[in-house]
């Protein structure tokens, strides 16, 4: 079996192009994991995106692949592609810690969405580096030390699936496995530049996810898909969704059929340039702007809006599940907050007061009423457009943003993320440009429930016109040989 010899252009291709090759026996997938793990081996180092690398299996794996292609076995949508998990998401045979020096096993059962790419004939590379308890939007701990960002080392990735977005940044991986609970897959897509997914909740199992899918969790964390092409995310959707007896938030859901540019046509956009809650970067807001005007382009109705309530939803999102996994992680750490990274104990620590059993009723109350007028404004608006934050990526430890109309705390900038959370709508982040420092700036595209097909359609239409993936710079041999 003959490949294209491997090259940048062969690994930053995508996960749907390699299935492709693999599946005409064009590309062999021993040739594609070897050439993968050429790539982790010499750009991690500066990345710090895996923490946890199975190259002997993958190798083992790829062997088992490229036999059965041999022997003309029916094989599955992802058969011999290369793909890679968030460390908090288990694996069988791999460590496992969530970043915290509290936590240290191996699982002997994969994750039920890890179990579900390998059926698809998917070959797992490793695991991907994650902040203590998934806890901040900066990936960071004690366990693995900080991720840094493709684009600029100076700078975070972003978080909790910091390490996961780096690594598809930069072509170690084309396709990966992130968890979002309040920005944590769109946040990284939206800092490392690439398209991320967080689906309607519960849509994807969260089974073998770590925080376990119970109580608040498994109603608003969802695990999703990161990746450099839309078209990647809907074959993973396609993959991953599904009923499963041991996620208590699941529920018998049959996939639609994939949407259609075609079928979009004519519909409204409320395009919002924010929440009302804090400013947002200028840059930012041109950015979700140009992309409204690429929606028009492709036959959609664009409309800039205020969203009605807007400004509320990030304090019920705040009350109902941060203040609560701030409680949840005192009870954890039993009052000795030196057991996390210093960012997450310093979360924990502001955030720790309880709300109460009757605040936390009210405002789950109040949360309610505004999922419910929201999907009356989508009646007319099915989709949604706007930034998936405040910033862009910010300077390891920065921890707030000095913006033309105003201060930005870390927390509050990502509060447009954050409430699709609190609703369980499925929203997506793809990328549209750089800054003028060159970092990128991503748009994201929110639809109703159940409706994920419909907002990945959309982002697939800005995809198409904004062109081609932009790959992070390459770092400066000569530099390194300097020491710089």
């Amino acid at each position: 079996m003959s490949g294209p010899a491997a090259s940048l252009d062969l690994l930053y291709a995508g996960a749907a192009e390699h299935a492709r090759l693999v599946r005409e026996r064009d590309l062999s997938p021993v040739e594609l994991v070897e050439a993968y793990l050429g790539r982790i081996e010499a750009r991690n180092p500066d990345l710090n995106a895996f923490v946890v690398l199975r190259a002997e299996a993958a190798r083992a794996e790829a062997q088992a692949a490229e036999a059965a292609l041999l022997r003309g076995d029916e094989v599955g949508p992802l058969h011999g592609v290369p793909i890679s998990c968030k460390e908090s998401i288990v694996s069988a045979g791999d460590r496992t810690t969530v970043g915290s020096t509290s936590i240290d096993f191996v699982s002997d059962v994969d994750a039920t969405a890890v179990a579900r790419l390998r059926g698809a004939g998917a070959i797992l590379l490793g695991k991907t580096n994650v902040p203590d308890q998934l806890a901040s939007w900066e990936t960071d701990s004690h366990v693995y030390g900080r991720a840094n960002s493709a684009w600029n080392p100076e700078h975070t990735p972003g978080g909790s699936s910091g390490g996961e977005a780096a690594a598809v940044s930069a072509g170690l991986s084309p396709l990966g496995l992130g968890s979002d609970g309040g920005g944590s897959i769109r946040v990284p897509a939206h800092f490392s530049g690439v398209a991320g997914l967080k689906p309607t909740a519960a849509r994807i199992p969260l089974t073998g996810h770590l925080p376990p899918p119970a109580n608040i969790v498994a109603h608003m964390a969802c695990v999703g898909a990161l990746a450099r092409r839309v078209e990647d995310l809907s074959l993973a959707l396609s993959v991953l969704s599904g009923y499963d007896r041991d996620d208590p938030a699941a529920v018998p859901f049959v996939s639609p059929p994939p949407v259609r540019l075609d079928d979009l046509v004519g519909q409204k956009v409320a395009l919002y340039a924010g929440d009302g809650v804090n400013p947002v970067d200028p840059e930012i807001v041109a950015a979700s702007r140009a992309a409204g005007g690429l929606l028009e382009s492709a036959g959609l109705i664009v409309e800039e809006v205020e969203i009605p309530g807007a400004a509320d939803w990030h304090e019920h999102w705040y009350r109902v599940f941060d203040k609560v996994v701030a409680v949840l992680l005192g009870a954890f750490a039993e009052g000795d907050l030196a057991r996390f990274h210093p960012y997450v104990g310093a979360f924990v620590r502001d955030d720790f007061s309880d709300p109460g059993l009757l605040e936390y009723i009210v405002t789950w109350n109040a949360l309610d009423a505004a999922r419910v007028d929201l999907l009356r404004f989508m009646e007319e608006y099915p989709l949604l457009l706007g930034p998936p934050a405040s910033v862009t990526a910010g300077r390891h430890g920065q921890r707030a943003f000095d913006l033309p109309s105003g201060r930005v705390e870390w927390l509050e900038a990502f509060s447009v993320s954050q409430v699709w959370n609190a609703f369980g709508f499925p929203a997506a982040s793809v990328p549209v440009t750089l800054s003028v420092a060159g970092l990128p700036i991503g748009v994201q595209v929110v639809g109703r429930p159940w409706e994920d097909e419909r907002v990945l359609a959309a982002c697939r239409a800005i995809e198409d016109r904004v062109g081609p993936y932009r790959r992070p710079p390459e770092p400066d041999p000569e530099s390194r040989l300097r020491g710089a």
